[in-house]
């Protein structure tokens, strides 16, 4: 069982009570955020500890030819 606090709902007001909850739900709102940090983790071990674009060298671009200055000969 879980207590509901009391709001409005479709313009109307509901008061406090109690309503129970099925398996699923219960076992999440024991879990708290211990899924959230096993998720993070996961994605930090996925992820290779954050190192990014560290280990990449960055290539700077060519010149298009258009760009070159062309000088006709005198």
């Amino acid at each position: 069982m879980t207590r509901v606090r009391g709001h409005y709902r479709n313009g109307s007001y509901v008061r406090p009570h109690y309503r129970r909850i099925s398996a699923p739900a219960a076992v999440a709102v024991a879990g708290g955020g211990g899924g959230l940090l096993l998720l993070l983790i996961v994605l930090m071990l996925i992820g290779g500890g954050g190192k990014g674009s560290q280990d990449t060298p960055v290539k700077k671009p060519t010149p298009s030819v258009s760009s070159q200055v062309h000088t006709a000969p005198r």
